[in-house]
């Protein structure tokens, strides 16, 4: 159970995202799915991480917690990575707003991975 906030507290500001405009999303996305597929490509090929890292540092070095996901050993929420590039598609062909498409992701990530816990964790809240 979260505490409340002590008497005056004032939680720091949140800067605004800077807009997406759909030019750039659009290049974005572009960016990232090609990369993505040559990346994935060649894992699947069984090329080492070393042998990724030396062939795309500058994607690497754009998205880095990108790269960790798609080569963790243990996998990855493709779903989830699906979502995200449709969104930044969509954003790119002006289908929708930044916002839009943040709420779309926040609400597919709530269903993949809090929604299932919430029933294990009011089991856990019940008085015994």
């Amino acid at each position: 159970m979260s505490q409340p906030p002590r008497p005056g507290f004032q939680p720091p500001k949140e800067e605004a995202a800077i807009p997406l405009e759909p030019s750039i999303a659009k290049a974005r996305f572009s960016y990232v799915r090609a990369n993505l597929d040559k990346i994935l490509a060649m894992k699947a090929q069984g090329k080492s991480k070393e042998e990724i890292e030396k062939e795309y540092p500058r994607f690497i070095g754009d998205y880095p917690s990108l790269f960790k996901m798609i080569m963790n050993k243990d996998g990855y929420n493709e779903g989830s990575l699906k979502t995200m590039l449709a969104m930044l598609e969509k954003m790119g062909s002006g289908d929708l707003t930044q916002h839009q498409a943040s709420a779309i992701v926040g609400e597919r990530l709530s269903d993949v991975y809090i929604k299932p816990k919430i029933p294990e964790m009011e089991r856990k809240e019940e008085p015994q």
